[in-house]
């Protein structure tokens, strides 16, 4: 009994985790994808224009892609509270 109980458990907490992760790869995912869709344009126009050190704006492309991914992240937790507060009202996210 006490086995059949433990595989239950194991097998639920194993299916949560796996779509927990899934969802969380996708955004991954999707901010990496927005970081490199930010740096290259960057960086090619560095190298084409020539009008900075190399090294000083692979540095600017890389922080760019950083604010993108960063402001991409936010939008998602933003979308998904907003979500939150449709399905289940105002009192979401509180203590009470």
């Amino acid at each position: 009994m006490l086995r059949k109980l433990v595989l239950l458990f194991w097998s639920d907490s194993e299916l949560l985790l796996r779509a927990w992760a899934g969802r969380f790869l996708k955004m991954r995912l999707i901010c990496k994808g927005a970081m490199l869709v930010a740096f290259f344009p960057v960086m090619a126009s560095n190298i084409y224009w020539g009008r900075l050190d190399l090294s000083l704006g692979c540095l600017f492309a890389l922080a760019v892609g950083a604010i993108v991914g960063r402001l991409i992240k936010r939008s998602m937790v933003r979308r998904a509270h907003a979500e939150m507060r449709s399905l289940y009202g105002s009192e979401w996210g509180t203590d009470s």
